[in-house]
């Protein structure tokens, strides 16, 4: 890959999140009252009051679509900012590719397939016209919104696409909004871990998917003998994609970073801008042994 094709940014996405129910969740009043509530209580503090519309599905409201409009989110020319909600996706998991994906590197649900087989209705949960936002700010509408809802409605299964990610809806609201340990990437970035396929090779990679749908770039490391255990590896890589999205400019190519928490005796990592060696093509970071830049 040349320069020029380095140099260029991952393409922000509007983040995405898959309430999966055991039965059809039915856009009536008695739901549009709880989901209302449960958002507004969220975001009115910092956005304001929240604002809906609802499109209707071309039958019945089985297919609707639900507009949240936080008052203090300036509209875009593409039109007004805030979230979508879209009700009505039957997606059994036999017939859905990218839960598949997800099912292979979901490390901490161990009934992750058999919660998401017996819950086949989704309600998607997405930005709309929100990536002029700042991550930080991207983060907290979509994560709070999140985080309502799924304690409102109580989902079986909380499905992220875009990270290949499946996580316990009992363990996502452990992770409260506002908490001391409150880590606001949980779902919204995953850690993979791959074997490698060549022959005779030893290291396994690991990578973060999920920041470039903010715009930001990945990460990627080759584990080896040397390098911490998978475990360390994965809280330290969420460490720093979470402090990239507050300094997206200050973890750049060439910048070095520590290795591990508290080690001051383990040499550092360099970070290296570079095209990510698994799926999805995008920009990443890798970290290599400081001064083994080719």
């Amino acid at each position: 890959m040349n320069t020029e094709q380095l140099q260029k940014n991952n393409t922000p996405q509007p983040c995405l999140a898959k309430l999966r129910f055991k039965n059809a969740p039915l856009l009536d009043a008695v739901l549009l009252e709880k989901i209302l509530r449960a958002v507004s209580h969220v975001l009115e503090g910092t956005l304001g009051a929240v604002q809906h519309r609802i499109l209707p599905g071309k039958k019945d409201l089985y297919s609707a679509a639900l507009l949240l409009l936080p008052e203090r989110l300036e509209a875009t020319d593409a039109g007004p900012a805030g979230l979508l909600l879209r009700f009505g996706g039957f997606n059994p998991s036999h017939d859905d590719p990218d839960l598949s994906l997800s099912l292979e590197q979901t490390w901490q649900w161990d009934d992750a397939g058999a919660a998401a087989g017996a819950a086949p209705f989704c309600l998607s949960l997405s930005e709309l016209n929100a990536l002029h936002l700042a991550p930080a700010a991207r983060l907290a509408l979509f994560q709070k919104s999140l985080y309502a809802l799924a304690a409102e409605l109580g989902p079986a299964a909380l499905h992220f696409p875009q990270s290949q990610c499946l996580i316990d809806p009992e363990a996502y609201l452990e992770n409260r909004p506002g908490a001391p340990e409150y880590f606001r990437l949980h779902g919204l970035v995953n850690t993979r871990i791959f074997v490698p396929r060549t022959s005779g090779a030893t290291a396994l990679l690991m990578d973060t998917l999920g920041l470039h749908c903010l715009g930001l770039p990945d990460f990627q490391l080759r584990v080896t003998e040397e390098t911490p255990d998978c475990a360390e590896l994965a809280c330290r890589l969420c460490n720093l994609a979470d402090y990239l999205c507050s300094g997206p400019g200050e973890l750049r190519d060439g910048v070095l970073v520590s290795a591990a928490e508290d080690a001051p005796g383990v040499a550092p990592w360099e970070l290296r801008r570079a095209q990510a060696l698994m799926p999805p093509a995008r920009v990443v970071l890798e970290l290599l042994p400081a001064g083994g830049r080719n």
